[in-house]
């Protein structure tokens, strides 16, 4: 009897990982690199990202699924029938809540670095994804679930940081990935913040 109720339950956990996906805490990917606070830390980023998208798009912040294909699916169209990328987020509102994490978790995720200035031979300096930390580390032991991430991590290492394959990537085939599972929504959320951080940089400078 005792073994019947651990196969019901192991079945049981299957089957809700199936229907909800992976939750960031829970999952054992994640806590085998982050420890308990930068994963609260990391839920943090994903909560604030999704407040953002799901006001923009008007949906309440629990229909965080819709709040996601719904943003990528108009943030394509426009950027296709525009031909750039207007994601519409407000760079003040992320600067604030950057104060709301630790700063040891954004050096986990995130680096500063130098790069050119537009159309001169000067440099700014702007924030990219660390290719060398514990996000990056993440996204390659994901990447052995999902091919998708795989190659987005592969990028991510050749090219020191965000590149034009990744954009492409997340823009254009969003539908390829699983939104039920949070850390795939996480993965979203710091590319399209870290491209709002990048996209401003340039246009101040």
């Amino acid at each position: 009897m005792k073994k019947t109720n651990q196969i019901l339950l192991t079945f049981l956990l299957l089957i809700s990982s199936n229907i909800f996906g992976q939750d960031i805490k829970t999952d054992s990917t994640m806590n085998s690199i982050f420890n308990i606070q930068e994963i609260n830390n990391l839920e943090k980023i994903l909560n604030f990202f999704t407040e953002q998208i799901c006001e923009l798009e008007g949906i309440e912040n629990h229909n965080s699924i819709e709040c996601f294909n719904s943003y990528c699916k108009n943030l394509k169209e426009r950027s296709v029938a525009s031909g750039s990328i207007d994601l519409k987020l407000s760079l003040e509102k992320q600067k604030i809540f950057y104060d709301n994490i630790q700063q040891s978790t954004f050096n986990q995720i995130w680096h500063y670095e130098k790069a050119w200035k537009p159309k001169t031979t000067d440099t700014i300096i702007e924030i990219n994804i660390d290719p060398k930390g514990k996000y990056a580390k993440f996204l390659k032991l994901m990447g052995q679930e999902y091919n998708k991430v795989n190659t987005y991590y592969h990028d991510l290492e050749s090219s020191g940081g965000i590149c034009p394959s990744m954009i492409a990537e997340l823009l254009m085939n969003y539908q390829e990935f699983h939104f039920k599972d949070e850390r795939i929504r996480l993965l979203f959320a710091i590319h399209y913040l870290t491209m709002n951080d990048l996209f401003s940089v340039k246009k101040e400078n």
